[in-house]
């Protein structure tokens, strides 16, 4: 599982994050034994003809044991709520990150397969709420299937004090996928608010979609450099509104037997 985002302002921004595969285990058959992180930042050129180079700079890699120390226990339950049992085999590390685009990428270790979970906090919001450093937005590819065992689910929050503008989008095809792999032909994602209510909110199946307002989202894709929406892909998104100080999910699914790997991405401008 990859999961990507970009930290902006002009200050470091610490972050926690968490991969559980053990946790998971007594509610959740299948869940990835142990899982390992690994978190890299993209370091981009002035070329727009060549990829951007990708830098491991954290000390912390790779995180395979979190190892119940104080610091991350702490941090998990000023941010969490919840530590982890000292002996687990999840992951967790804290870092301190500056302005750039970051990918974690999450494995099983020693080849280890299941379902597992990764969860990126902002853990200065906490701690320094003066900080000019905030996470932008997020994103995280998986495979896909097309019932709900088989989903991609993407959590988030929205904080503050007013409703929050979000770009939301699902991609199949155009991800740019390694030679034999398979894009989700067709990805469907559905929103819900599940605390402090559990509520089903917005779907979406093409974002080409008579009552989507597709002048909208490209508006606020331009806004966030958000590309390659395509007229008549049958690829998801939307623009939503959302009450602050609630949590939300992204159920990714795909159509009736279908399945591949698929992209979800969340975006909050900050000046629309």
């Amino acid at each position: 599982m990859i999961a990507g985002f970009t930290v902006l302002g002009s200050d470091p921004l610490d972050v926690l994050i968490v991969s559980e595969g053990p946790e998971l285990s007594s509610t959740l058959p299948g869940a990835i034994e142990n899982p390992r992180i690994e978190l890299f930042k993209s370091i981009f050129d002035d070329d727009p003809d060549t990829p951007p180079s990708v830098s491991v700079d954290i000390p912390q890699n790779p995180n395979t044991v979190w190892g119940g120390s104080t610091e991350l226990s702490d941090s998990m339950n000023l941010l969490r709520n919840r530590s982890l049992p000292v002996d687990s085999l999840d992951a967790a590390m804290r870092a301190t990150l500056t302005e750039g685009v970051y990918t974690l990428i999450v494995s099983g270790v020693d080849g280890g397969t299941g379902i597992g979970t990764v969860e990126i906090y902002d853990e200065s919001y906490k701690t320094n709420p003066d900080s000019e450093g905030f996470l932008f937005n997020i994103a995280t590819r998986s495979f896909v299937g097309s019932d709900q065992d088989s989903a991609m689910i993407a959590g988030f929050t929205v904080i503050g004090d007013k409703p929050q503008k979000v770009l939301i989008r699902a991609q199949g095809p155009g991800i740019g996928l390694p030679p034999g792999t398979t894009a989700l032909a067709n990805p469907k994602i559905q929103v819900l608010e599940t605390f402090p209510n559990f509520e089903a909110l917005h779907e979406n199946d093409d974002w080409g979609d008579e009552e989507n307002n597709m002048a909208e989202i490209l508006l606020v894709a331009a806004a966030v450099n958000s590309q390659g929406y395509v007229t008549g892909s049958p690829n998801s998104a939307m623009v939503v509104d959302l009450e602050p100080n609630r949590v939300y999910s992204v159920i990714l699914t795909g159509g009736v037997g279908e399945s591949g790997v698929a992209l979800v991405e969340v975006f909050a401008p900050t000046d629309l």
